[in-house]
Order: C-alpha cells, then sequence, then structure tokens
C-alpha cells in the first residue's frame, strides 16, 4: 500500500513539473490568456436560447418600419397616424423585449392601431392577427334550404338549386375559399343547366368572407354580356408624401351564352376582402340589384415580409381598393341598393333579406 502510494505521488510530481515546463512556453501562456479573455471556458448551456437578442429584435422592427414606410398603401386613410411616432414609441421596446414571444407581442401592439384586418404576424408560435371587426349574420340557411329543389351541392364551394314556389335558380357560395377550378366549373355547368328561370338568387352572404379573386370570376361572367369593369386599385410610388400610383381596373368578360333574367345578389357582413370583389363583380351588371346589409369593408392585396435575423414575417396591405367609380371603401364597406335592416337574432328562426329577394323578384319577372 506505501508503495502504491508513493507511485501515485512521484506520478503527480511528475505531471505538475511537466506542467511547469510547458507554461514557460510563450505559446501556451498566450492560448490561455486569450480562451479566459473570451469566455471559451465559460460552461455551454445544455441547449441552444432560440431566442435573439434585442439588438436582433431592434433592427428587424426597423426593417419592417422602413418597408412598410415605403409600400403600406393605407397610410393615406389614415391622416392621424403618426409612423415616426410609432418608431419612436416601439423601437426602445423592442430593444426591451427578452423573447422572441415578447417581441412578437410589441409587433402586434404596434400593428394593432393600424386597424387593418390584412395584417398579421407569422412566427414560431403561429399566426397571430392584429386587428378584427366581428361579422353579423344577415341569413338563415336553413330557412332558404327548405324552399330549394333539385339541390346540386359543388364540393364544399357551393349549391345551385332552384325555388319550390316561384322556379327562380338559387346559387349560394358556401365558402369562398374552397374554390378550385374543378368545383367552379361544376357550379358554372349547375347553373347553366337551369338558364330558363325566369330570375336568379346569388347568395354571398354566407361563405364569402376571402379566397381567391380570379377563381370566383367565373361565376360572375356567367350572368355578364359584356366586359365590365367591377374594381380599381393603386399602389404606392414612391416615399415623398406617400403618393400612390395610378389607377388599375379590373375587368370581368363577357360569359358564353350568358343568362340575362333579372338576378337578385345577397350581400352581408361577412362578405370581405375576396369575397366583396365577387359582390362588385354583380354590382357592375346592370340586370343586378344587391340586396341585404352592407359589407365588412376590408381589402388589402396583402404582401409578406421576412423581417431580417428573426424567424418572422409580417403580412400588410398593399393597395388601396377602389369601386369602379374609384370610391375607396376600406372601412367602409359596399352599401347595397336596397338594405334589410333587422336585429341579428331575426335571423334565428327567419330570414328577411330572402323573403325580401323573392318579393323584389316577383315585381320585376310580373
Amino acid at each position: 500500500m506505501v508503495m502504491i502510494a508513493k507511485s501515485r505521488v512521484g506520478r503527480a510530481h511528475q505531471h505538475v513539473n511537466a506542467f511547469k515546463r510547458r507554461w514557460a512556453r510563450p505559446t501556451l501562456r498566450a492560448h490561455l490568456c486569450i480562451s479566459l479573455a473570451f469566455g471559451i471556458f465559460t460552461p455551454t448551456p445544455s441547449h441552444a436560447n432560440p431566442d435573439a437578442t434585442s439588438n436582433a429584435f431592434t433592427h428587424a422592427f426597423d426593417a419592417l418600419w422602413q418597408d412598410m414606410d415605403r409600400n403600406y398603401s393605407y397610410f393615406t386613410l389614415k391622416p392621424n397616424v403618426d409612423w415616426n411616432e410609432y418608431r419612436a414609441t416601439y423601437l426602445p421596446k423592442c430593444g426591451a423585449a427578452k423573447s422572441t414571444d415578447e417581441f412578437v407581442g410589441v409587433l402586434r401592439e404596434c400593428l394593432t392601431s393600424l386597424e387593418d384586418m390584412h395584417i398579421w404576424i407569422d412566427g414560431p408560435g403561429g399566426r397571430v392577427g392584429t386587428h378584427s371587426i366581428p361579422w353579423r349574420r344577415n341569413w338563415n340557411s336553413m330557412v332558404v334550404r327548405q324552399e330549394l329543389t333539385q339541390v346540386v351541392e359543388c364540393g364544399e364551394f357551393a349549391i345551385v338549386g332552384r325555388t319550390r314556389t316561384d322556379g327562380f335558380g338559387y346559387v349560394s357560395i358556401i365558402d369562398q375559399g374552397k374554390a378550385t377550378d374543378e368545383n367552379v366549373q361544376t357550379t358554372v355547368a349547375a347553373m347553366k343547366r337551369i338558364a330558363d328561370v325566369p330570375g336568379f338568387i346569388v347568395d354571398l352572404r354566407p361563405g364569402c368572407s376571402g379566397g381567391n379573386e380570379l377563381l370566383a370570376r367565373p361565376i360572375a361572367e356567367t350572368f355578364n354580356d359584356a366586359e365590365r369593369v367591377y374594381a380599381a386599385n393603386r399602389y404606392r410610388i414612391n416615399l415623398a408624401g406617400r403618393a400612390l400610383g395610378p389607377v388599375l381596373t379590373r375587368s370581368i368578360q363577357a360569359g358564353k351564352n350568358p343568362i340575362t333574367c333579372p338576378v337578385v345578389c345577397l350581400i352581408g357582413h361577412k362578405c370581405m376582402s375576396s369575397g366583396e370583389a365577387l359582390v362588385l363583380m354583380f354590382a357592375c351588371q346592370p340586370q343586378v340589384t344587391t340586396i341585404g346589409e352592407t359589407t365588412r369593408g376590408s381589402s388589402g392585396n396583402p404582401k409578406p415580409f421576412k423581417l431580417p435575423g428573426v424567424d418572422i414575417t409580417v403580412s400588410y396591405s398593399r393597395w388601396v381598393a377602389l369601386t369602379p367609380d374609384l370610391k375607396p371603401f376600406e372601412g367602409k364597406g359596399i352599401v347595397p341598393d336596397i338594405p334589410v335592416e333587422v336585429a341579428s337574432d331575426i335571423y334565428a328562426k327567419n330570414d328577411p333579406t330572402w323573403q325580401r329577394a323573392l318579393e323584389f323578384l316577383r315585381e320585376r319577372v310580373r
């Protein structure tokens, strides 16, 4: 035991002496000093921190601020927004954020005050909206379905049928966001098969809260007999004065053998975005009368901006949406030709807008 202990002590002395000899070398001393100075020997956490630094947050916010300063379309309709003051207020808050979640919270606080439903944030935690306008129900699908016959279901997009009593044609957009080339063409074909009806009801109330504007055009063109401008828009063109560029118009084309009978288009507060574009496609046609409630007034054609240095993208409005007579309807909506204004709870058991449409068509085709 004594011999083993002495042997271990001897080896320990040898290691110490060896280290002293190596320490005497300038190169080793330099490496150790550099390592200590730069924290190379600092213990490393067991998992990497997924959040960016506060400097990264301020840089990302500033990049977004500058991009929106150049491209956000609705500053012209929001004269009370002092965008420079926004930067002064929220840049320090971004610098104080301790995590990505906190940074997203600051972004949301900043962007919410723009009151634009076409601004949202996509980050590690998913999509975060910044503004919402709750819609009012002005339809009762059960009441309507009970009065229909020969119903054709066109996927999840639409239904087509006839009214039992008067034999009017009927098409309802159930979910504009589910439109495909196939089910849109199925819908058009079903409408064409009942083209001999004395009048037609187009119901946009339940499902026109956004989708692909171009996919929906054939529905409106089924009734259209000439090229018509249905909407317009303008984009930002430069920074000075936040000037808008020239007016750009959007048109529907004449349909092949269009249905030319009187048409009632039912609209409501749930209609927004591309749904409002579809409303305008019908409203521009002379044989169409819109009935119901004013739409929600939200159309921005948003595009994404990837914030540098962080895993976050912000989408925001890029155009000012206009009616054919060049009036912006953001925050105002599209007013129907014949308003039906009743309390929403009436629609629990009845559908006054549907009844008004039937009355109007009966008068038109008499």
